[in-house]
């Protein structure tokens, strides 16, 4: 038996697309909005990359 919270269906595109659209007008911005799926250590890592330059 499993937990309905650990056995989610997969994200689609469209779903994505959603949320996207969401956290943009969060965010109050026009820019490109990047949800990723996965863990959360690689965006951060991109993050902080591009904060501090080569």
């Amino acid at each position: 038996m499993t937990h309905p919270l650990l056995d989610l269906p997969p994200l689609t595109a469209r779903r994505f697309a959603a949320i996207e659209d969401r956290v943009a007008r969060l965010l109050d911005t026009r820019q490109d909005v990047l949800i990723t799926q996965g863990e959360a250590l690689l965006p951060l890592e991109g993050a902080i990359r591009a904060a501090a330059g080569p």
